[in-house]
């Protein structure tokens, strides 16, 4: 059977896809995905064929661009006619129990395990060994720096200026990007630029991150208890989740001081209440299908679609 996926240009959108991918090639089906030509690359490096499609589209030049942008473009209007399926059969959730949106669809929610893939990479020698000092992560998404350049610099800089005084081992897995725009960093903060954060986290005893959801979900698998310092809609709905559960703790980006990042951190790391809660969010994670328990399923619903109706 043939599956066609299609994702918006960004590899933090693609990735989460990835798993499932894996697992419908694996059982025999055709697997192709459909992109904007800025991915293609990225999606040919997890193995999946990839389809370029159309052009790429520069949606922050766009937001920046205003009411200009609005004129010059054609207006499009949306032809309801010629989209023969409007609503989807199911919504496929990564998501665990704990942490899921409600009300978003009235489609059957088909639940998956979040299998972390962030990605390719080799493993630095520094990692094989274990840390001799609690390991603490900092990390900003590979999207963020997108949106809003250099203006990332403001709260990430302090994050890495209260983790950095706290004695403990500082690992910075930033984008080459993200790193470019940060700078200069204090002394005896390991740079990983690039580094995938599924091959960082499981020697972490906490981190610190923008609140993307792909950082949560991962920093989840591996019970890792997590300090969101969050700017976006999005990254404070996940932020907020995490604290709720106990798994984490929150703060807006214009409160993060330094001396609020200090005190959270420390509690991370001192909190058995919080380490406990970050395992429960764990077992939640695990405990829900693998991407290959999933697609006899989708198979079922594809034949369902194909098949004639009354």
């Amino acid at each position: 059977m043939r599956f066609l996926f299609t994702t918006f240009a960004w590899s933090s959108h693609y990735y989460p896809m990835v798993p499932l991918g894996w697992a419908l090639q694996a059982a025999g089906h055709e697997v192709r995905v459909a992109t904007t030509p800025s991915l293609v690359d990225a999606v040919v490096t997890t193995g999946l064929p990839a389809v370029a499609v159309g052009k790429d589209i520069d949606i922050v030049g766009r937001a920046g661009s205003g009411k200009l942008h609005d004129h010059e473009r054609w207006p499009t209007d949306r032809d309801k006619v010629s989209c023969a399926e409007d609503r989807p059969s199911a919504w496929i959730d990564p998501c665990p129990p704990s942490m899921r949106v409600p009300g978003q669809t009235t489609a059957p929610r088909l639940p998956v395990r979040y299998v972390p893939y962030n990605a390719p990479g080799a493993l630095p020698a520094w990692l094989i060994e274990p840390p001799t000092r609690p390991r603490v992560c900092i990390t900003w998404g590979i999207s963020t720096v997108r949106m809003i350049g250099d203006a990332v610099t403001g709260p990430l800089s302090r994050v890495v200026e209260a983790v950095s005084a706290l004695g403990v081992d500082v690992v910075l897995a930033v984008s080459a990007a993200t790193r470019a725009a940060l700078g200069t960093v204090p002394d005896g903060v390991r740079v990983a630029e690039s580094l995938p954060l599924h091959l960082l986290l499981p020697s972490c005893r906490a981190i610190v991150h923008q609140g993307g959801v792909g950082t949560a979900l991962t920093a989840g698998v591996y019970a890792v208890p997590q300090l969101t310092v969050t700017q976006f809609s999005d990254q404070m709905a996940v932020g907020d989740v995490l604290a709720a559960g106990g798994a984490g703790r929150h703060l807006l980006h214009d409160e993060a001081t330094v001396e609020r990042i200090t005190s959270h951190v420390l509690g991370l790391l001192d909190d058995q209440e919080c380490l406990q809660a970050a395992k429960l969010l764990q077992r939640e994670i695990v405990s829900q299908p693998a991407p290959a328990a999933l697609v006899p399923r989708l198979v079922q619903l594809a034949g369902l679609r194909a098949s004639p109706r009354a």
